[in-house]
């Protein structure tokens, strides 16, 4: 609630003759629109939104995804070379941003086959036979769980193994948030958890009694 009351200040700062873009699917959304005096572009996977994508394929490092947008002409498969799903609601804004600064289809689908993961940030590289995806720059409880699910999403012919670190800054819900990640890891069957820092007996723990026994701290 505080966050969806913070981001409408956000909205009512837009001049009426801006536009704002947003996500159509997320919680609170409805309130944040509300507060809006700017024209609103909703974008997202409901049927709801005005540019949609849909039919989501997981490529080697990356996805592609078909777009059904307000124009005809920016209809069609694009291709990202990003991981995480959520990737693919931020390449969708970006599209529909694109489409409004005047960029054609091509242009947009140019752009976002060229775009690359910021160092440390779901990094893919190769060592010998074990594919390693680096997202160590920073992390929250919905970062880690993006990073896990691409995990188990990715197919191996061998082990997947998840080594996490502390998530900083949660304050009072550090506890908490490192027991959901164990938990997570178990229910994702991740192969083997290792964790270090602080709160590293905390996710293993968790991870533990949720049925993962390849854990080490």
């Amino acid at each position: 609630a505080g966050v969806i009351a913070e981001e409408g200040v956000l909205a009512e700062l837009l001049p009426g003759e801006g536009t704002l873009f947003v996500n159509g699917d997320a919680p609170g959304m409805a309130d944040i629109i509300r507060r809006a005096r700017a024209k609103v572009v909703t974008v997202g996977a409901g049927p709801g939104n005005e540019w949609r994508a849909a039919d989501v394929r997981l490529l080697e490092n990356g996805y592609r995804f078909s777009v059904t947008a307000p124009d005809v002409a920016y209809d069609g498969e694009y291709e990202l070379q990003l991981l995480g799903r959520p990737q693919v609601l931020n390449a969708l804004l970006a599209i529909a941003v694109g489409a409004a600064l005047g960029l054609d289809r091509p242009a947009i689908a140019e752009g976002l086959l060229a775009c690359r993961p910021a160092k440390m940030r779901m990094e893919l590289s190769r060592l010998g036979g074990v594919r390693l995806s680096n997202d160590a720059y920073n992390a929250n409880a919905d970062s880690t769980r993006v990073a896990f699910e691409t995990l188990a999403e990715l197919p191996v012919r061998g082990r997947r193994v998840a080594v996490l670190g502390d998530m900083a800054e949660l304050g009072p819900h550090a506890r908490g948030g490192h027991e959901e990640m164990g938990r997570l890891a178990a229910q994702l069957k991740i192969g083997t958890l290792f964790a270090i820092g602080r709160q590293a007996e905390t996710t293993v723990a968790a991870a533990r009694s949720a049925g993962l026994k390849d854990t080490e701290a």
